[in-house]
């Protein structure tokens, strides 16, 4: 059986469940300013990048500049991380299996270095031969610059790879690069167009299933 030349991951709702934690932080400095914090907000949040993220919530009421908000942001996610299991159930398993296949393998995430590193740091995970996170790209998804940016590092042809998602931005932004898809999200409602292969869970999942997934997608 063929395989993917690479295999991307993103981080926050595909491999950690993180995104409540943004949610938390956003609906802090909106209700803070005296405005409602509305589950359409949080919904049109996912997977976007933080200065997308920071003009959302000035939108939202916030009278601060982009700069205060990202900090508030990422401090207050950072914090809250290092006291929570953040990791889907089957997501390191799946991870060590994709490790052990030598398939290279990236993560891109438009979440920042200094919170990947938090969470890596602190959990037996294979380590990543490339990270790109939001901070080291300057279009953030739905642009496909971070997965372009991943494959280039890993010396790979994004047509020949497979990259595993949970938001319509991300899904997105690996159609967009050339990627094959594998939607992961927590909950349903991604349209089908955005990827060739859906998983409602990470649980059994292994390298051979991303293997199977990057074939369906190709035919």
């Amino acid at each position: 059986m063929p395989l993917p030349e690479a295999v991307f991951f993103d981080f926050d709702g595909t491999l950690i469940d993180t995104e409540h934690l943004y949610a938390i932080a956003g609906g802090e400095l909106v209700t803070a300013s005296g405005h409602e914090w509305t589950q359409a907000h949080i919904d049109a949040a996912v997977g976007t990048a933080l200065d997308d993220f920071a003009v959302q919530l000035q939108d939202a009421g916030v009278r601060k500049r982009e700069e205060e908000i990202i900090g508030h942001v990422v401090d207050r996610v950072n914090d809250m991380i290092v006291t929570e299991d953040v990791w889907r159930q089957g997501a390191v398993e799946l991870l060590q299996s994709v490790a052990g296949s030598g398939v290279p393998f990236g993560l891109v995430t438009m979440g920042y270095r200094e919170t990947v590193d938090r969470v890596l740091d602190r959990t037996g995970v294979p380590e990543f031969p490339v990270i790109v996170t939001g901070d080291t790209v300057t279009r953030g998804k739905p642009h496909p610059e971070a997965y372009l940016r991943a494959a280039e590092a890993l010396g790979v042809d994004p047509a020949a790879s497979v990259a595993l998602e949970d938001s319509v931005l991300g899904l997105t932004a690996a159609g967009a690069a050339g990627m094959r898809r594998i939607a992961v999200p927590p909950t349903g409602g991604l349209p089908e167009e955005l990827f060739d292969v859906w998983w409602p869970s990470l649980v059994g999942r292994s390298m051979e299933d991303v293997t199977e997934a990057f074939l369906r997608g190709r035919v």
